[in-house]
């Protein structure tokens, strides 16, 4: 007989192992680990680096709008307000009216961005 799940790990390699992992054998997955790895970043408090991560990212992996958005987030968190406006404008771009819910989701973020430095007028004609 057979009890349990024969892929259940009860001890997961951690986040840095999955990355090592997902760079050595070019995984799909790369991007969204790559993303994770700016955001612990951001989270660490270093500015800089922080920065310069998020520029290469967004070099990196320029066609894909969930990286430009996510860039764009850290770049709002870092009250980097111009490069935040300038991603999500690209985010807006790449998924044109494909989705609907992503361009609204978009739509506000960036209206939220705008509204705070009183340039909610811009994002009207978008």
């Amino acid at each position: 007989t057979f009890v349990g799940d024969p892929l259940y790990r009860p001890f997961p390699r951690n986040f840095y192992e999955n990355l090592d992992a997902a760079q050595t054998s070019n995984s799909p997955d790369l991007p969204w680990f790559r993303l994770r790895k700016v955001r612990l970043l951001a989270n660490a408090g270093s500015l800089s680096e922080t920065k310069a991560a998020v520029a290469k990212l967004v070099e990196d992996f320029p066609k894909n709008e969930i990286i430009l958005e996510g860039g764009a987030d850290i770049d709002k968190d870092l009250n980097e307000k111009k490069d935040a406006a300038q991603l999500y404008e690209q985010a807006l771009d790449l998924t044109g009216d494909k989705e609907p819910r992503d361009r609204l989701r978009l739509l506000m973020k960036l209206a939220e961005l705008n509204r705070r430095d009183e340039k909610a007028k811009e994002v009207k004609g978008k």
